[in-house]
């Protein structure tokens, strides 16, 4: 085992915490949804219409910010591993860069990227007024994901994302894009016996991921994300 697989184990380890942080909110969101806690029988029927859409548009701004964090922590996970990655001795590697235009776990990080900066940076609007420049926005748009002038809060975007990646498997893609951009920047013979299942792409590969992030005590309460 190398000095370079270090940094992919500790954000490893890291990815298992948001993908538990995520289900656990997205459950309760799940319970919430289902329920007539805003309905109160000593009120009148228009107000209770008026807690219903109240209580609607709460958990809908509730959804928005878990979809936020769950990029926002996505793109930790990439940014903490470029620091250790370079710390351990390796390149300072760019998921930019023109080297990696064609490999499709690379593009699931930049993309990633991509959202946690217009998120951060813009307040999610997509700006794409200078097309050399707005890298992010173009990537976006250019995908399909939204269109030029969009809000990501007021648009589809977050429908074509999950349709795209699936919520919460961005987090498992996140691990195989790293995982991938680590074995183009070391030698050959540095990656023997390296753990290789987060490159499996089909459900058997999640389905090992979620094994190992989640606790196995969790697993019967968290089944329904299992594929």
């Amino acid at each position: 085992m190398t000095k370079y697989l270090f940094p992919y184990q500790e954000t490893m380890i890291r990815s298992g915490s948001l993908i538990f942080f995520y289900l656990s909110l997205d459950q309760n969101l799940k319970k919430l949804h289902n329920s007539s806690s805003w309905y109160d029988p000593k009120l009148s029927k228009r107000d209770n219409k008026g807690r219903m859409k109240h209580f609607g548009g709460t958990l809908n701004s509730y959804e928005i910010h878990m979809y936020e964090n769950l990029f926002l922590g996505s793109q930790k996970l990439i940014e903490d591993f470029i620091y250790n990655f370079k710390k351990c001795g390796g390149p300072n590697v760019k998921i930019w860069d023109k080297d990696y235009d064609k490999e499709e776990s690379i593009h699931v990080l930049r993309t990633i990227n991509a959202v946690s900066n217009i998120i951060k940076h813009t307040c999610s609007l997509v700006k794409y007024e200078n097309r050399k420049r707005e890298k992010h926005a173009g990537h976006l748009v250019s995908n399909g994901f939204c269109s030029d002038g969009a809000y990501l809060q007021r648009s589809n975007s977050w429908d074509a994302l999950k349709e795209r990646y699936g919520f919460p498997k961005i987090v498992y893609l996140t691990m195989r894009g790293i995982y991938k951009l680590m074995t183009l920047n070391v030698n050959s013979e540095d990656t023997i016996n390296w753990p290789s299942h987060t490159l499996d792409v089909d459900n058997d590969g999640y389905k090992s991921f979620l094994n190992f992030s989640i606790p196995e005590n969790f697993h019967e309460d968290f089944k329904e994300y299992w594929p």
